[in-house]
């Protein structure tokens, strides 16, 4: 799979429906760093404190886009035989190319999830979550992020989603598909935002992954 530089949300029942679920998973890293300082200048309580208190690199503003290798995704069609099979991964390609996220990480622990995904042939959904988010573990570039949700009884909802980095300013999500969207490496890429653009808004320009 080759990855440029170059979108979790509870329309996650829609969109399994949609690209018949079966299988998949979260994926997603964080490899924390602490600035250099002198021996001489620098206590280790007070090193300590300041990597507490820099923030994730997963704060702030992200939207994010469907991505799906192509190559793979027209050998996946040319060996299906049966017209009907294949009408059905057209339009799960269709309804997954449809799907953004805008994702806003704060600093004070807070997160709101916006996400819209248009079913092929039907019309767009769009639905909004809100709630607390901490780094749950790290691995290399792997960040496994908790996200608690206030449910309408009352309750709390955890969920755990896992986020790979490209970079400071990219990183990828895989939420749950198809064995036939997994084979052609579907995913949603978030890139960061300025802090006042509007989640769940269409990019400024062609995703650079292919």
């Amino acid at each position: 799979m080759k990855i440029g530089m170059p979108v979790t949300l509870t329309l996650l029942a829609l969109s399994a429906l949609c690209f018949t679920g079966c299988g998949g998973g979260n994926s997603g890293g964080e490899n924390p760093q602490t600035e250099e300082t002198s021996a001489a200048a620098t206590t280790p309580s007070s090193t300590k404190a300041e990597v507490a208190q820099k923030p994730h690199r997963l704060t702030g503003v992200w939207l994010g886009a469907a991505y799906i290798e192509e190559e793979k995704l027209q050998a996946k069609l040319n060996g299906l035989t049966d017209d009907v099979a294949k009408q059905n991964l057209i339009q799960q390609v269709q309804t997954f190319k449809s799907m953004l996220v805008g994702a806003d990480f704060g600093t004070d622990g807070t997160f709101t999830l916006d996400a819209e995904i248009t079913p092929a042939g039907g019309q767009p959904a769009r639905d909004q979550s809100m709630g607390q988010w901490e780094i749950s573990s790290t691995l290399d570039e792997m960040v496994m992020v908790k996200s608690t949700e206030a449910r309408e009884d009352g309750s709390a909802e955890e969920t755990f989603k896992q986020y790979n980095f490209i970079d400071d300013d990219h990183f990828y999500w895989i939420p749950t598909l198809s064995e036939d969207l997994q084979a052609c490496d579907a995913m949603i890429v978030f890139e960061r935002q300025p802090k006042t653009t509007e989640v769940a808004t269409e990019p400024t320009g062609e995703p650079s992954l292919r």
